[in-house]
């Protein structure tokens, strides 16, 4: 996971993951998605007023482009996965000749036990993605739900 920036308004910010260990995402997640509880305190805080409704669209501006972001690093994780998925797929094509006594065939067995564990730690995790970006879209739509009520 990529270092913690320190702004000069006392916040701290953590970078996206560069790539898709899901671990690292998830951290990401957790930490990222405490703005949409920002968001909330800061909608709650706008009172009514001249500039209610520009202060509203700013609030919610700032919270969209998070949650594009949020969403996207979930989007391009998905379409990783499935192409390492279908990668897995793809027959492995050897030049060896087969024995008869069956050593090449106990390795291909091997080998593709291996392919099937790894093919199905990428499918979990592609699942666990797929819920993060249901997360996502449920979190988008309280916080529109918020902005409605507040933001008439």
């Amino acid at each position: 996971m990529s270092s913690i920036n320190i702004n000069n308004t006392n916040t701290i910010q953590l970078q996206p993951p560069k790539g898709c260990d899901y671990v690292d995402l998830k951290d990401f997640l957790v930490f990222a998605r405490k703005d949409n509880d920002n968001f909330i305190y800061e909608v709650n805080k706008i009172k009514n007023g001249e500039n209610t409704l520009s202060e509203c669209e700013k609030v919610w501006r700032s919270l969209e482009d998070k949650q594009l972001l949020r969403s996207q690093l979930i989007l391009n994780c998905i379409e990783e996965t499935k192409k390492e998925i279908e990668s897995l797929n793809i027959p492995i094509i050897t030049t060896t000749t087969i024995n008869k006594n069956n050593k090449n065939n106990n390795n291909n067995i091997q080998d593709n036990s291996i392919d099937q564990t790894e093919k199905r730690k990428l499918t979990n995790k592609l699942n666990m993605l797929n819920m993060e970006l249901e997360v996502e879209s449920i979190l988008t739509a309280a916080a529109k739900k918020v902005f409605h009520k507040v933001c008439k």
